[in-house]
């Protein structure tokens, strides 16, 4: 696209002549990478770091973002030196944003190693920070991934609550990406309690908000989902779904958690023996 055209001119030219200003503009720029090129801005973001040592908020902003994408990689290994380097480096500067949003992405990390505890540690802290800036989005989705914790902790019914909470506050302030992703915890809350109805409304309405969102990440676990959800009397529509899912993470980069990894692949088997 233009933007990332002009981006890549832009951080090519940081690189050799300016690194802070490369940091900067990678951490200001990072949902554009996150929403098209996760690979390629991660890249981006480790070559600057490599160079540009300075204990400065570029350096944050850059490891902020560096880490963020190992996330969606599932790299979880790469991902928390960052972010750890990311919330202490913004604690010594003050920078209670940086703060906020590097624990966020712990506790999303966490979460999805299935480090349940510490990523409800994080998750609350960097809700409680959100809440201090009057950052509603920050908070409604910090809400939705401590939703997704309390459901891998069997807890469906808190699962519920915080997730129904956080709905109303993404709602409010009319972010379509963090209703995608809470109404996806919903659905897999609702397919946890054996609600499979209730799953595919909730499904639904994520694809729905999360296409609206421009987003190729987390729009292909709720495919993948109701393709696990309707493969058994649907193998035709179930594939298209599925190859769907699969061709969103070509196109950006980085990789599905491995349920999803494992729902696509019983997806694709099931409905090639039907």
């Amino acid at each position: 696209s233009e933007e990332l055209d002009n981006l890549r001119t832009a951080l090519a030219w940081a690189i050799d002549h300016d690194r802070g200003a490369g940091l900067r503009l990678i951490g200001a720029s990072r949902q554009a990478w996150f929403r098209r090129s996760q690979t390629e801005g991660m890249g981006w973001a480790i070559r600057l770091l490599e160079h540009h040592r300075d204990p400065d908020r570029a350096r944050a902003l850059g490891l902020l973002c560096a880490g963020h994408l190992a996330v969606m990689h599932q790299d979880h290994a790469a991902a928390r030196p960052r972010l750890v380097d990311a919330a202490e480096l913004a604690e010594r500067l003050g920078d209670t944003g940086v703060l906020a949003a590097a624990l966020h992405y712990l506790g999303l990390s966490d979460m999805l190693s299935r480090d349940l505890e510490t990523a409800e540690r994080e998750v609350v802290r960097s809700v409680e920070l959100f809440r201090d800036l009057a950052q509603d989005q920050g908070v409604g989705r910090g809400l939705g991934v401590l939703g997704f914790v309390l459901l891998y902790k069997s807890d469906l019914a808190g699962a519920n609550r915080v997730l129904e909470e956080a709905l109303v506050t993404v709602e409010g302030c009319d972010d379509a990406w963090g209703q995608g992703q809470v109404l996806l915890g919903l659905g897999l809350t609702a397919k946890g309690a054996g609600d499979a109805a209730a799953a595919t409304q909730h499904l639904s309405r994520a694809v729905l908000a999360l296409a609206s969102a421009g987003d190729a990440t987390i729009l292909g676990v709720a495919l993948g989902t109701i393709a696990g959800l309707i493969v058994s009397r649907e193998p035709g529509r179930a594939l298209r779904l599925a190859a769907a899912a699969v061709g969103l993470r070509e196109r950006i980069g980085g990789g599905y958690p491995p349920g999803t990894v494992k729902e696509l692949e019983t997806v694709r088997r099931l409905g090639f023996e039907s």
